[in-house]
């Protein structure tokens, strides 16, 4: 079954210069987190694989908004399908809720790497729920963190 949310860690959260790309408003938006690694690229921020813990937003929407919004995101994102030329891939991730719960999710890996020598480590510095990690665990996120309609931090 094809997910009906997006991880975002950047540009396209709440806040943020993209936030407005979406094509539909989502159902809810809340926090969650991967496993990764993720870079600081200046206006933007790549994710890699690996195992820090990455926090960003889960974006939800209705099955039949999914296909313009891939459409719609894939364009922002500079992904075609076409690993040779794309900026990012999309693949499908797991990502879990403050309160535990697994959900899949689209998310967007960088591929420039080459390209972008200067890419900064994020270093995991920030507290994890208790009910997803250990305790003394830490991630990484870029960018302020939105509750509803105000920033957090």
């Amino acid at each position: 079954m094809q997910p009906t949310s997006f991880f975002a860690y950047g540009t396209l959260k709440r806040g943020e210069v993209r936030a407005q790309t979406w094509p539909f408003k989502p159902t809810s938006v809340q926090i969650a987190f991967t496993r990764g690694k993720l870079f600081d690229l200046g206006p933007y921020p790549a994710l890699d694989t690996g195992n820090d813990w990455i926090q960003g937003e889960l974006w939800t929407f209705q099955p039949a908004e999914i296909s313009k919004t891939l459409q719609v995101i894939d364009d922002v994102e500079g992904y075609e399908q076409s690993p040779a030329h794309d900026l990012y891939d999309r693949r499908v991730i797991d990502a879990v809720l403050k309160n535990g719960e697994l959900v899949t999710a689209f998310c967007y890996f960088f591929l420039r790497w080459k390209q972008t020598p200067r890419a900064k480590y994020i270093e995991p510095v920030h507290g994890m729920p208790k009910d997803i990690a250990d305790e003394g665990e830490r991630c990484a996120r870029w960018g302020g963190v939105w509750d509803g309609e105000r920033k957090l931090r």
